[in-house]
């Protein structure tokens, strides 16, 4: 068994990369000293600079819980937060995001019910 010096997390002896994270097995590298991840587990990600909207589509059954987590989202008070909510379909919670960032405003609107695009 081997220890990955970045996730921390045990491989067995016949294994090069890392099962978490894709790491090489380093026995004999220089401290500190990284080398790049196997193709095989590095996932499809954008890195894209594009710039993105997240749009609410529906609202679903937890309207109220909707609401609060768009007041967080935007910083907007109770009321405009409200107002934003109903005026669904075609809602932009909020423009000109990264994607990384669209992505979590999607994930956490749809945890509370909502359906959610990016444009």
């Amino acid at each position: 068994m081997w220890t990955c010096k970045i996730c921390n997390t045990k491989n067995e002896d016949k294994d090069q990369f890392c099962a978490c994270c894709g790491e090489k097995r380093q026995d004999h590298s220089a401290p500190g000293q990284r080398s790049a991840p196997d193709s095989r587990f590095v996932s499809a990600i954008d890195v894209s600079n594009e710039i993105h909207n997240v749009i609410l589509v529906e609202i679903g059954k937890n309207k109220i819980k909707l609401i609060n987590t768009v007041r967080g989202i935007t910083g907007l008070g109770l009321a405009d937060a409200k107002n934003l909510v109903e005026s669904v379909p075609g809602a932009i919670i909020k423009a000109g995001v990264f994607y990384n960032e669209a992505m979590q405003i999607k994930n956490a609107l749809e945890s509370d019910g909502g359906t959610v695009e990016i444009d």
